[in-house]
């Protein structure tokens, strides 16, 4: 079959696109394909398992360390998203020494120079549910270590893209299932940790014209736009804007994404859903100073509102061979006459969010004559429409991060090549933000230092490009010497604390009992006032970062445990992690029943909209009053608001500073769900104590309502 135009186009689409581009043949990927016959054995295997009644495949490369005749030290790569399922083992090679000059910045080379043998996942179906195919890597790991006649606990776990994800929560469910996965080193490579970006704008018009219907020419667009983007079930949980749940001004992400994060995070609540005994570290291809990104060779930034994809068809199909070659593709024959009228098909659609301008907006427009009896009746196809977000939404388009040029290019090349028209489109935006690759809950386009961010994330150590933001399907050098030099380092992973005050004092008769446990951390000093006792079967540890002097009046009695260090100030945090998705600029998953959450704004112009067959705007945020800066109360808020103890098997104390206004709160309690479980509408004590209901384990959120002036603050709490 000889295919023509735009139909040979969507085809080869359909054969090569994936999450991270089409593969990019090197000199470097030659030499270790050709390691099989010139340096060590290669060797393809199949794995396969169950999960929730399902059988899982996969197949895993190896390739065996320099003078290996077996696996004795393993580096498995887990491959990211392929939504054709058609890349292979030379083009995951190829990604990790695509943009390297020489031999010395490859990393499989450099890992089968130095005794590791590399073992590549690749998965059969890579777009089921991540956790369908983190189970497929668990039982690699189980294979790999009773097929070796392993004894050391020496493997280095590497995700890429989606990997990330699926090898993170592979090596948490072991752990939380008692198993053992042998992993000293865990490292993600710009995996979305947090989330990854598709333009919703994006999302919505391919939605709109898969669902409207219409001409010839919508037929072709909307094959090209199915094999570009769907919705898969890995795409679903990934992204941190969903179309489906984007509605009334609130970009949403899927309810898929929000209970596989939350099924992640509740495997172990402590560590945020993260294994706990490898050393875990990060790597983005996003930069750390803050850089928003760049139209392509130009140092000019792209602002929210922007237009990233434009173009505008209108053509009379008639009965040429466009017509018969299309059906002649779909359905094997060609069609009777069908005379189709003038057929327009147009779309704009813009980086989010600026609150002002459509985010998107499409013309789909056809019309067709067909005989009636002795007259010819016209009948209408498609629509138009458009939608406006608030500028309350983080701008994910443009926050710093890796970006996918190809799957830009491949929506533009399509779109040319099938209806003959020119199509502006921007290729940089946003793929996976700096801050969700790193895991750091900070603000998504706010700068930080690499050495000093263990308090913002849950990484052990992280690495992002100093000035730039590169492409998504690339492993920079420096990547890659950061990589290596933590896979050939024997090393513990950084301790973090969390202090109680940067000077703290033991007060004056402090007791700790039998069974009872008494830990403070000071950032600076930490000294006694008098008696300080451990009795027996007391346990007391303390940290301070410069000095701990212990003055008369201090004993330990004997079977009391006590212990003293000096931490390194660096490391010591003023709150511990917390799982932040980050959907909103308040930092809060909208929950639909959570009216409190709709009063920030002017609902005035809300209108419903039952079809896409008018012009309509969500909200009007115009009269939004400015936002105060947050970081600034909620630090003096998280002072002067104590909630304990934390964690909790159910007894919930709140203590408030003198000043804060009690007489103006309301305090709600919500389960990990977004779940209201406890509620308070008038606080009448500066200390209240009370029990929590019955509800699941997991990461309670405590939100304060201030309404006079109207502020929002938070605190999480861990209920057991």
């Amino acid at each position: 079959m000889k295919l023509q135009g735009y139909y040979k186009f969507i085809l080869i689409i359909f054969l090569c696109n994936s999450f991270y581009g089409f593969s990019q043949t090197t000199t470097l990927s030659t030499f270790i394909w050709g390691i099989d016959s010139n340096y060590s054995a290669r060797q393809i295997n199949t794995v396969s398992t169950t999960s929730n009644g399902k059988t899982i495949n996969g197949k895993y490369l190896t390739i065996l360390g320099k003078n290996h005749s077996t696996i004795i030290k393993p580096y498995i790569i887990v491959e990211g998203i392929d939504f054709a399922n058609s890349q292979y083992f030379q083009q995951h090679i190829d990604l990790f020494n695509n943009s390297a000059s020489n031999l010395s910045n490859a990393l499989i080379y450099n890992l089968y120079n130095n005794g590791y043998d590399v073992v590549i996942l690749d998965f059969d179906n890579s777009t089921i549910k991540i956790q369908d195919n983190a189970m497929l890597l668990v039982q690699l790991l189980k294979d790999i270590y009773s097929n070796n006649s392993l004894s050391e606990d020496n493997y280095v776990v590497m995700g890429y893209s989606m990997g990330g994800l699926v090898a993170r929560y592979a090596l948490t469910w072991m752990e939380a299932n008692g198993q053992n996965h042998h992993t000293r080193l865990f490292v993600s490579h710009d995996a979305p940790q947090k989330g990854a970006n598709l333009p919703l704008g994006l999302q919505e018009l391919v939605q709109n014209i898969k669902s409207q219907g219409g001409g010839i020419a919508s037929i072709a667009t909307s094959l090209l736009f199915t094999t570009i983007y769907n919705d898969f079930p890995a795409t679903s949980q990934m992204l941190i804007y969903h179309y489906i749940n984007s509605k009334d001004g609130v970009a949403r992400p899927s309810d898929e994404s929000v209970s596989f994060f939350s099924e992640l995070y509740n495997l172990n609540p402590f560590t945020n859903g993260y294994p706990t005994t490898p050393i875990k570290i990060a790597t983005s291809n996003g930069n750390f100073n803050g850089m928003t990104q760049r139209y392509e060779n130009s140092d000019v930034a792209i602002k929210a509102g922007d237009i990233i994809l434009d173009f505008d068809y209108t053509k009379d199909n008639g009965l040429g061979p466009q017509t018969c070659n299309i059906f002649q593709l779909i359905f094997n024959t060609c069609p009777p006459a069908l005379p189709w009228a003038p057929d327009q098909i147009a779309a704009t659609v813009r980086a989010g969010f600026d609150g002002s301008q459509p985010l998107e907006k499409f013309i789909l427009y056809s019309m067709m004559k067909h005989p009636i009896g002795n007259t010819g009746v016209k009948l209408l196809m498609g629509g138009s429409g458009q939608q406006t977000f608030s500028s309350r939404n983080l701008s994910y388009d443009i926050a710093p991060g890796s970006y996918s040029a190809n799957y830009m290019n491949l929506m533009k090349n399509g779109l040319e090549s099938s209806l003959g028209v020119p199509v502006t489109s921007v290729n940089r935006t946003c793929f996976i933000p700096t801050t969700s690759a790193l895991d750091l809950n900070i603000g998504i386009d706010e700068p930080f230092n690499l050495n000093s961010s263990q308090c913002y994330t849950n990484f052990d150590y992280i690495y992002a490009s100093n000035s730039t933001n590169n492409d998504h399907y690339s492993l920079q050098p420096e990547a890659e010497q950061f990589i290596m030099s933590h896979v050939l380092a024997n090393e513990a992973p950084h301790q973090k604390y969390v202090f109680s005050a940067e000077n703290f004092i033991i007060p004056a008769n402090q007791i700790v009992n039998n069974n009872e446990q008494y830990n403070i951390t000071a950032k600076y000093t930490m000294t006694n006032d008098g008696a300080f006792t451990v009795n027996t079967g007391g346990s007391t540890t303390l940290v301070a970062g410069q000095t701990i002097e212990l003055k008369s009046g201090f004993t330990v009695e004997t079977g009391g445990l006590f212990s003293a260090s000096i931490g390194y100030i660096d490391l010591m945090c003023q709150n511990p992690i917390q799982f932040i998705p980050r959907q909103l600029a308040t930092g809060v998953i909208p929950d639909p029943a959570n009216t409190s959450i709709q009063k920030t704004y002017d609902c005035s112009n809300y209108t419903e909209m039952p079809n896409y067959s008018i012009n309509y705007n969500y909200f009007d945020c115009s009269t939004i009053p400015p936002q105060v800066n947050t970081a600034s109360v909620d630090s003096v808020l998280n002072v002067k608001i104590t909630v304990f103890p934390n964690p909790t098997t159910g007894i919930m104390n709140i203590a408030f500073a003198p000043e804060i206004p009690i007489n103006n709160l309301v305090i709600r309690i919500y389960d990990y769900m977004g779940n209201l479980i406890y509620s308070i509408d008038t606080v009448s004590s500066y200390n209240l104590n009370f029990d929590l209901p019955s509800c699941l384990p997991g990461l309670l959120t405590v939100q304060f309502i201030f309404n006079n002036p109207t502020y929002n603050f938070s605190k999480k709490i861990l209920k057991q």
